[in-house]
């Protein structure tokens, strides 16, 4: 795993006592999303950093940016996937 995403699976959880306490990212607001789907979206991001494939677009699998995913780490998708998914 490289530097970037260690950095950002450290923003999404931390352990304690040997338990994995995952975190939900500041720049989440509640009235925006459920707390069921934001919890979703943060274990989908955890399982990405897990095979490897966190910070590639899941669409297109070109590398997302960093400051992107810094705003919002369960980021998926680059900024053009994105925008597609939105028009369709």
């Amino acid at each position: 795993m490289d530097g970037d995403a260690e950095h950002l699976k450290s923003i999404l959880s931390q352990e304690e006592d040997g338990k994995v306490i995952v975190r939900k990212p500041a720049s989440f607001s509640p009235r925006l999303k459920d707390d069921s789907v934001v919890l979703t979206e943060i274990e989908q991001a955890l399982e990405r950093l897990d095979v490897g494939s966190f910070g590639y677009c899941v669409k297109c699998g070109v590398k997302i940016d960093i400051l992107r995913l810094a705003h919002d780490p369960t980021i998926s998708r680059c900024l053009p996937c994105e925008r597609a998914s939105k028009q369709n």
